[in-house]
């Protein structure tokens, strides 16, 4: 929280300790990253806890720290859903989550990888996209889904329609950008 409230002096004050990272941009960064943490925070609840804490608590963990094996097996509480999402190594491995009795555990290679990627690259490519933008990612998050079945946390990755839902939304997401740039004052 104090991290959020820094402000040019705090920034010269960290630019001239020789004990850090010296990089502006950086700081920027981490400064900006935090202040966003505490305006989703403020805006939508939470708390601050450590990873322990977290794990007794909640039901459902989407971990995105890209810190390998990060949860142990012994933090797995019986029926929890845990998506370890970091690539190329999640934080825990879904098998080994499943073997400590999480309902759900799936990691960055079967959710990102294989389930969004295919669309969103067949979208944009067929869009001739420049850059992958945020409403492209949400098209595809949103046809995502539209495909997942009652009881099913994912839709199945070998479903070809998923893939063309996605491909499709994230073009028409493209063009709606284009046409939102195009109509700037």
């Amino acid at each position: 929280a104090a991290v959020a409230r820094f402000n040019q002096r705090d920034i010269r004050r960290l630019m001239n300790d020789a004990g850090i990272v010296r990089n502006r941009l950086k700081i920027q960064s981490a400064i900006s990253g935090a202040a966003a943490f505490l305006k989703v925070q403020e805006e939508f609840g939470g708390f601050d806890t450590d990873l322990s804490n977290l794990m007794k608590e909640a039901d459902i963990v989407i971990a995105t720290t890209g810190v390998p094996q990060l949860i142990k097996p012994s933090m797995v509480r019986s029926g929890q859903i845990i998506l370890a999402l970091s690539n190329p190594v999640p934080e825990i491995d879904p098998e080994l989550a499943m073997q400590q009795g999480a309902r759900f555990a799936a990691d960055g290679r079967t959710i990102n990888n294989a389930l969004a990627y295919p669309g969103i690259f067949h979208g944009a490519l067929r869009a001739k996209a420049t850059k992958i933008t945020d409403n492209m990612k949400l098209a595809a998050c949103e046809a995502i889904c539209k495909h997942t079945k009652t009881n099913n946390l994912v839709p199945n990755i070998l479903d070809y329609k998923v893939h063309q839902s996605v491909a499709d939304a994230v073009s028409l997401a493209w063009y709606q950008d284009l046409h939102n740039f195009n109509k700037r004052p």
